[in-house]
């Protein structure tokens, strides 16, 4: 056998399990086994931005982001209802604010549609997003608004950039902060949070004055209506920056309270750097916010499921009848002739008549078996229980209630937490900074930096031994 070791011709590399030189000492040669690992899916994602999206559900399912939108969504009932009981209204102002951004939001949506997109419906959309709806809700009743309105961003901004800055804590340096740090952090900056998502939409209500005023004041007075028109190109340009500012917030709102948590920005920075991400990858923001949009469907979906089959147990089970549910074993209802009849099952003897009774109501007035889920049905129904079911019902539907509220309250952390993670992707790739690094404070907040991992934020590319950036100082 030759001496010589085996070579690996130049370009190629070596094969498993070929020894490969490695240190020579004295005219010895010492050799080890080169192995190959196998291919996970991780190595074929670790380059990808858009696979990290998917952390949002599990980030909005954290216990203290929970809380912060249960408290959100409360607050904001407390609000509205109040506003609304001193305006006599049966609807209060930020439920029509929500009614119509939501009306407006599927018109936009339905106009985008890839399928028949129709540009006109898309641009009309918009408007009364931004313009047209908020008019209308003023016209109904302007000082309301005008009261609640602030009121509700200052909420949405301090609780949003909780949830935001624990999401992004988490997502970017492995940390866990508790809830008093991130609301802390969120309280101190809850002007620079307010004005992001206020001023966007400031602008635009001036500017549409402006407008009016010109309408009014110039193109329909004699003489002043012909400079009216000379200018009319200016007025133009300033509707076309408008709407690119109703577009670009319309698609990156949910990323403002992020940028916030994620740089300490106040509001004109984040603003500024938001529009510019949007603007810079508009096709990219559109594809990351589909990609969450379809992951919150998946995740909503499987949450609510989970609750209502809580519920349905629960009801099953007990036989305590559950708000918005059939009755115990109304599913063993049958019609004949217009009578209900018990088929198995269910409730007592002594109810079965009333029951059978609402039952044939329903038949007869077109109704289903699903109606009775009213409190006054159940009540009604379940009468002859004894004197206190009543109040028992009253205090059943308050915790199958807060269970409901958390389904509606994982949306709400979803909003704000898959928004701050669509800002660090995006940011990334606009301004190439790494998607692990954002603003840490310093001597403010110490307890914080013994829950950050330093190699979270370390560059993957750094070499053994060398120091991992300090996580406690602020970051560009």
């Amino acid at each position: 056998m030759s001496d010589a070791p085996n070579q690996t011709p130049p370009g190629q590399p070596p094969h498993q399990g070929q020894p490969v030189p490695h240190s020579a000492v004295g005219g010895a040669r010492f050799t080890r086994a080169v192995t190959r690992s196998p291919l996970t899916l991780g190595d074929l994602t670790q380059d990808l931005l858009w696979p990290r999206l998917f952390r949002s559900a599990g980030l909005a399912l954290a216990p203290s982001r929970l809380v912060f939108s249960v408290l959100l969504l409360v607050a904001l009932g407390l609000v509205d209802r109040l506003l609304g009981l001193i305006s006599g209204r049966r609807m209060g102002p930020i439920e029509s604010i929500w009614s119509m951004v939501a009306e407006a939001a599927v018109k936009l949506i339905r106009a985008l549609d890839p399928r028949s997109p129709n540009h006109e419906d898309a641009g009309r959309a918009v408007v009364e997003l931004f313009v047209v709806g908020p008019a209308r809700v003023l016209a109904e009743s302007w000082w309301t608004v005008l009261l609640g309105l602030p009121v509700a961003l200052v909420l949405i901004a301090v609780l949003g950039s909780a949830i935001a800055r624990g999401a992004l804590c988490e997502f970017a340096l492995n940390a866990k902060p508790t809830w008093t740090q991130t609301l802390g952090f969120a309280t101190r900056r809850w002007f620079s949070a307010w004005g992001a998502l206020s001023l966007p939409l400031l602008a635009v209500a001036l500017l549409g004055l402006a407008f009016m005023a010109f309408g009014w004041l110039v193109m329909a007075t004699t003489v002043l209506n012909v400079v009216g028109a000379l200018v009319f190109g200016l007025v133009l340009v300033l509707a076309v920056v408008a709407a690119v500012g109703m577009f670009a917030y319309a698609a990156g709102n949910q990323m403002l309270t992020g940028a916030i948590a994620a740089e300490n920005a106040d509001a004109f920075d984040a603003i500024q750097r938001v529009y510019a991400y949007v603007i810079a990858r508009p096709g990219r923001t559109v594809i990351y916010s589909l990609l969450n949009f379809v992951q919150f469907v998946l995740a909503f979906t499987v949450v609510a499921s989970i609750v209502f089959a809580a519920l349905w147990f629960v009801q099953s089970t007990t036989r305590v009848p559950i708000e918005q549910l059939p009755p115990p074993s109304a599913t063993f209802v049958t019609m004949r002739d217009g009578e209900g009849t018990q088929a198995g099952g269910g409730i007592a003897a002594s109810d079965q008549s009333a029951f059978a009774q609402e039952v044939a109501r329903a038949s007869r007035d077109g109704g289903t078996v699903g109606d009775f889920g009213s409190r006054a049905d159940r009540e009604g129904i379940y009468s002859g229980k004894n004197a206190t079911f009543a109040w028992s019902l009253r205090i059943v539907d308050f915790w199958t209630g807060v269970l409901k509220l958390l389904v509606l309250a994982f949306g709400v952390s979803f909003y704000f937490c898959a928004g701050a993670v669509q800002y660090l992707l995006l940011r990334q790739l606009v301004d190439g900074q790494d998607a692990n690094e954002i603003w840490i404070e310093g001597s403010t907040d110490a307890a914080l930096r013994p829950l950050v991992n330093p190699a979270a934020v370390a560059k993957p590319d750094a070499q053994p031994g060398a120091a991992a950036p300090d996580p406690t100082g602020p970051r560009p």
